[in-house]
């Protein structure tokens, strides 16, 4: 349970909730006393506490996602195409930028705080050591994130270096 008030998230929203960040990530937060609405794609919720609230549904669609992230203090933004997960660099635009951006106007919408997760592939990406779909897209919805906050959107971006 977290008992530091300055710190208390009543409920939180996480996208991307049954892949290899996101059902993690429910079930610290179900440890640590928080309400969860999961979000995902998938039909299999099987990795999640019971405790959590599933919700079936794609980032690209907005009203579904207001609608499911409605009453959430944060939302964690987890969901993505990664290396594998689709064959074009179209699909990967439409899954991390637009995507992002559907979550962005979401949490904007319910006023819930944003927490962005992205990858350190970004920063070689912008160095020009990396020059994939993946990482160019995540560069652009941190993009997003950042032009967002310039004015007023709560917002952090973690760039995750390794995932296990």
């Amino acid at each position: 349970m977290v008992t530091d008030p300055s710190t208390r998230i009543k409920r939180a929203f996480v996208t991307g909730a049954t892949g290899i960040v996101g059902a993690p990530l429910c079930r610290k937060l179900v440890d640590i006393g928080v309400n969860v609405t999961a979000y995902a794609r998938s039909a299999d919720a099987q990795s999640l506490p019971q405790e959590v609230e599933y919700i079936q549904g794609d980032i690209l669609d907005v009203p579904n996602i207001v609608a499911a992230a409605a009453e959430s203090d944060v939302i964690f933004h987890v969901a993505a195409a990664v290396h594998g997960s689709v064959p074009t660099d179209s699909q990967f635009e439409e899954m991390n930028v637009t995507g992002t951006g559907n979550v962005i106007n979401a949490a904007n919408i319910v006023g819930a705080k944003f927490i962005h997760v992205s990858t350190v592939n970004v920063k070689g990406f912008r160095d020009g050591d990396l020059t994939d779909a993946y990482a160019a897209t995540k560069s652009r919805a941190e993009d997003l994130v950042a032009a967002r906050s310039l004015n007023g959107f709560d917002a952090v971006i973690v760039r995750a270096a390794t995932v296990f």
